[in-house]
């Protein structure tokens, strides 16, 4: 059973559908367990086997969390890591899906539902798999239709593309990036028009003090002294900014 914390407003009102009272109005949704505000469609993680994503879900916001569960892994002696899930079998090079027992090389990405794109990824403790859970909204239709393989509802003869996270429209094969390691396309995979996502890995860079430049996926090495500065007529290529070759 959850116990909820009143929220900081003077007039909580109580949802249809929703466990705990929430304020008026409110963009964001409140954790029942510890009372954090998070903001509409933001995820976080209570612990390492549940994550949670503040939802719109028709009657308003509120938080939705899923909670893996772990099947054993292939070999005699596994262990836990901390700040992992499940337990991996000891130098394993390789992630285990939760739900099926599937295994996945690093930085392998693969798609358990239409609404979710998993990653092996090496998080500092050793491989995991990392999930996305995406959110629809609503197409502005007024008989949006739901296509098999796809997440989000569609405009019935849409041309385009609608982004889950900003809601804005794209053409087919047209392409954006959402966030400096993230590359998205407008595609047509048989089934209808839908966004097809990348997300860059980065490997990390040989020195001890990687800088993140602003616009850029990757850490980079700081240039050292006796390196250029500046890109002069575009003709080479800077230490920590690559510059357009000449044409």
């Amino acid at each position: 059973a959850y116990s909820c914390l009143l929220p900081e407003c003077d007039d909580p009102i109580q949802v249809q559908g929703q466990c705990c009272p929430v304020c008026p109005d409110s963009e964001n949704c409140m954790d029942t367990e510890t009372g954090e505000m998070y903001e509409l469609n933001e995820s976080w993680s209570p612990s390492p086997c549940t994550k949670c994503t503040c939802v719109n879900n028709g009657n308003g916001k509120e938080m939705e969390c899923l909670a893996y569960s772990c099947l054993l892994p292939k070999c005699d002696d596994p262990i836990q890591v901390q700040g992992q899930c499940c337990p991996v079998c000891p130098d394993s090079e390789n992630c285990m899906d939760t739900e099926t027992g599937e295994m996945y090389e690093l930085n392998e990405s693969w798609s358990p539902s239409p609404c979710t794109k998993c990653s092996c990824v090496n998080n500092g403790n050793g491989k995991e798999m990392e999930c996305l859970a995406y959110s629809c909204l609503l197409p502005e239709c007024d008989d949006p239709i739901q296509v098999q393989g796809q997440c989000c509802p569609v405009c019935p003869n849409s041309e385009n593309c609608m982004d889950t996270e900003t809601g804005e429209m794209y053409e087919l094969n047209e392409s954006w990036s959402p966030s400096p390691c993230t590359k998205c396309t407008c595609v047509n995979n048989g089934n209808g028009k839908e966004m097809e996502c990348l997300a860059y890995s980065c490997e990390a860079p040989k020195c001890d003090d990687p800088i993140q430049v602003q616009g850029q996926c990757c850490p980079v090495c700081k240039k050292k002294e006796d390196e250029e500065e500046e890109c002069i007529g575009h003709l080479i290529r800077c230490a920590a900014d690559p510059c357009d070759s000449a044409k």
